[in-house]
């Protein structure tokens, strides 16, 4: 059995946790990669990629990713463990950890619930963290805020070239 897909939900699991739209954006921008595994599944949603209605969703959730990184650095937005914000995680990182499973020909079921359980320890983790640090070393939180988009943004692009990349091996 091949265990790569779990990882790589657990994966986008923790990038839901650190910057919740981040995972849609990055799935979005792979489904136009060539060779990509992330949908279209199959051969009758081929054309979706193309559409308009795709490039439209992909400038949504791309714009909803980076405008989550902009504000997550003011006092307007919730805390992510409040349970508005933790739910929208948690949602998030099952879609996100499904839909990778579901284009490795893995469970679906077991990707969304790593990336559901996954999204709502690493959004706690996080929070709880980042609390720490700023305490610690009186660093603004700006700072620790960019810091976290780096390292969401560094893990996500990394999980999405590892499907691109397992897609092609089994071709």
């Amino acid at each position: 059995m091949d265990y790569a897909p779990y990882a790589r939900a657990l994966g986008i699991g923790v990038v839901t946790g650190l910057r919740s739209m981040a995972p849609l954006a990055l799935l979005s921008l792979a489904s136009h990669r060539p060779n990509s595994a992330v949908p279209p599944w199959n051969a009758r949603l081929e054309r979706f990629t193309h559409s308009r209605l795709s490039l439209a969703i992909t400038a949504i959730t791309t714009l909803a990713a980076v405008g989550e990184a902009i504000f997550d650095k003011t006092p307007i937005i919730p805390a992510r463990i409040q349970p508005g914000p933790l739910f929208g995680r948690v949602a998030i990182g099952a879609l996100a950890g499904g839909v990778l499973c579901r284009a490795e020909d893995a469970s679906p079921w077991v990707g969304a619930a790593l990336g559901a359980v996954t999204a709502g320890a690493t959004a706690a983790g996080a929070y709880y963290a980042r609390r720490e640090i700023q305490r610690i070393t009186h660093a603004p939180d700006i700072v620790l805020g960019l810091g976290e988009d780096l390292l969401a943004g560094s893990l996500g692009a990394v999980v999405a070239r590892l499907v691109t990349t397992a897609s092609e091996a089994r071709r």
